[in-house]
């Protein structure tokens, strides 16, 4: 089973993707903190992680650099209602980039994407 560490600041939302994900059948880690995305990373193993930026904060951003600087390779979605960070040069590191509501993709077909990358690229 896929695990996918979903770090969302604000806990409403946070609540409603992990319900959304665990519904598609994924495990879910879901963090509130940088730390508690490092200390999620150590023990729980996950798959990939799921970041969610808000216009407010620069929180997403750091945690997106310490998972990035643990592991460059490790798989990141950002997933967000504002498109205008997919213009911000910061958050090219990520795998993926993906507004919520867009026709193009689902999440689920957007996790399932990126992790099939992987195991192409780690062959």
């Amino acid at each position: 089973m896929t695990t996918v560490l979903l770090i969302q600041f604000d806990t409403d939302a946070r609540l409603r993707r992990q319900a959304e994900l665990e519904k598609t059948g994924y495990q879910v880690v879901a963090v509130a903190s940088l730390q508690e995305a490092l200390d999620a990373l150590a023990s729980a193993g996950p798959d990939l992680a799921v970041l969610d930026p808000d216009l407010w904060h620069a929180q997403e951003l750091r945690v997106l650099q310490a998972l990035k600087s643990i592991d460059r390779t490790f798989p990141t979605i950002i997933y967000t209602d504002h498109s205008l960070f997919r213009d911000d040069f910061r958050y090219h590191m990520a795998d993926a980039f993906l507004v919520r509501g867009s026709r193009r993709s689902s999440l689920e077909q957007c996790i399932s994407e990126v992790l099939e990358k992987r195991s192409m690229t780690v062959r």
